[in-house]
């Protein structure tokens, strides 16, 4: 897996995320759907929240309720 950037312009909804990756070092923008049937709900619901809230101020995903790498 290579590093990438999750860009601002991502969508989140309780009905849909959509998930707008930059690579490091690439130039082409890649979208990742999840769809609430497709993860845990409490673990969807942390991913919004994370998305939402906890990005934009830098919160590591690790350091928030421990959702990273499960979904």
């Amino acid at each position: 897996m290579r590093e990438a950037r999750i860009l601002g312009s991502s969508f989140v909804a309780p009905y849909l995320t959509i998930v707008l990756l930059k690579p490091i070092a690439r130039w082409r923008t890649r979208a990742v759907v999840i769809l609430p049937d497709a993860v845990a709900p409490e673990l969807f619901r942390q991913l919004r929240v994370w998305l939402k809230w906890g990005m934009g101020r830098g919160v590591a995903p690790e350091a928030s309720a421990g959702w990273a790498g499960r979904v």
